[in-house]
């Protein structure tokens, strides 16, 4: 049970180095980004004992799918009125919307390879965002997002209010890195999501959750 992952997990954490203290009271609490979903839209998923990934939940692709199809009929539509239509001004109407619509199929489509999943992999010793198989650490060292698992320090949890239409309040999912560095992995309002993967990650890793609440 999630209970039992947490009272095992705070007794971890009472027994960190003090290098960890001091870094998780240096720590920045501020958000990363101003973004956020209001469902839950990422999951982790364990391919093997050694393999753990992120992957985009069925609401996620649900709501993905709903954007493309709704863009394409609409762009559809107005690309069939410009061929019927004869009026000057209309068709300039028309030629508008169809740029506006054209940007919603640009995102529907964004939605469909975004986010790419994050991959956590205790054989090879790295964590990495994308699909591609990398094998040596000379394919890791490149990439912007790739860090060695021996440099994860911890779980880092933290609310933020999103202001939208409907205010409500999303939870970033970060990883602390040893010298500081955040490195988000999902964000969104589900907290009982967030909190049940952070539990999963941090046993899978052996490394301490930290959460706003704590302070």
């Amino acid at each position: 049970m999630i209970t039992e992952k947490q009272q095992k997990l705070k007794a971890l954490a009472k027994k960190q180095d003090p290098q960890l203290t001091q870094l998780e009271l240096k720590l920045d609490w501020t958000p990363l980004s101003d973004n956020g979903s209001s469902f839950k839209t990422t999951a982790f998923k364990q391919l093997n004992i050694s393999r753990l990934v992120s992957k985009k939940t069925l609401g996620a692709w649900v709501f993905t799918l709903a954007v493309n199809f709704i863009a394409l009929l609409i762009s559809s539509l107005l690309v069939y009125t410009l061929f019927i239509e004869e009026s000057p001004k209309l068709l300039m109407i028309v030629s508008t919307m169809l740029a506006f619509s054209l940007m919603f199929v640009i995102a529907g489509i964004w939605l469909i390879f975004n986010p790419k999943p994050w991959i956590f992999d205790k054989t090879k010793g790295w964590l990495w965002q994308g699909s591609k198989q990398l094998h040596k650490d000379q394919d890791f060292l490149p990439l912007k997002e790739a860090v060695r698992l021996s440099n994860v320090a911890a779980i880092q949890i933290l609310p933020k209010i999103i202001s939208d239409e409907l205010k409500y309040t999303s939870w970033e999912f970060n990883l602390v890195c040893k010298n500081g560095k955040r490195i988000n992995i999902m964000d969104h309002a589900n907290k009982k999501s967030i909190l049940k993967d952070a539990y999963f990650l941090s046993e899978f890793l052996s490394i301490p959750i930290w959460e706003i609440s704590d302070y």
